[in-house]
């Protein structure tokens, strides 16, 4: 426990100065990247039961990530548009 401290405060550091440096619609994209790893491993290779709810709540989930990103990309290039002449 004692020298637990550098190996979890490196990857933080890392990661922050990442998302500093980064635009937030391409964070918010790689932040869902994980759950969705993490779920294509338990259903597709882990053979994990997964009920009709599940795959209900998934979906709404992705529809819903979906809008919110079209929003945002929209509102981007809406923004873009005085400077592209």
């Amino acid at each position: 426990m004692a020298f637990s401290g550098l190996p979890t405060a490196i990857p933080l550091a890392t990661f922050s100065y990442g998302v500093q440096h980064s635009h937030y619609l391409t964070v918010s994209f790689i932040q869902y990247l994980n759950p969705l790893i993490q779920f294509c491993v338990a259903v597709l290779l882990l053979h994990e039961p997964m009920r009709a709810q599940g795959y209900a709540a998934f979906m709404v989930i992705w529809v819903a990530i979906a809008v919110y990103s079209f929003g945002a990309i929209r509102a981007y290039w809406e923004r873009l548009k005085p400077y592209a002449r």
